[in-house]
């Protein structure tokens, strides 16, 4: 019975550690998809923005400079979690350099 338990116990933990796996590449997905919309919706935005400044509608190219900026927040934080749980974490620094750069442009306008 001892022999069936010891190698038993060690099979339980190999599909537990799967299981965490498929977790956190589930996770991760969920993650790069949320990064790929919010970062199209900000670049939507921008856009928009732009024809706005152009029309000469500087209120409404604030408004979605705004937008664009808290779309873009919201998707680097995304993707910086994604290489947090896929261990890619040894230069974060461009990506938060990227949010000071979106906070910036939030912040035009105010």
């Amino acid at each position: 019975m001892k022999k069936i338990f010891v190698l038993f116990v060690p099979f339980l933990l190999f599909f537990n550690a799967l299981s965490v796996s498929a977790d956190s590449l589930n996770d991760y997905n969920m993650l790069m998809k949320d990064w790929d919309e919010k970062i199209n919706l900000a670049s939507q935005f921008l856009d928009k923005a732009e024809q706005s400044l152009k029309n000469g509608d500087a209120l409404q190219a604030c408004s979605d400079q705004s937008k664009a900026s808290e779309y873009g927040i919201a998707g680097t934080r995304s993707l910086i979690k994604a290489f947090e749980i896929s261990g890619t974490t040894d230069d974060l620094s461009n990506l938060e350099s990227g949010i000071n750069k979106w906070k910036e442009i939030g912040e035009y306008c105010s």
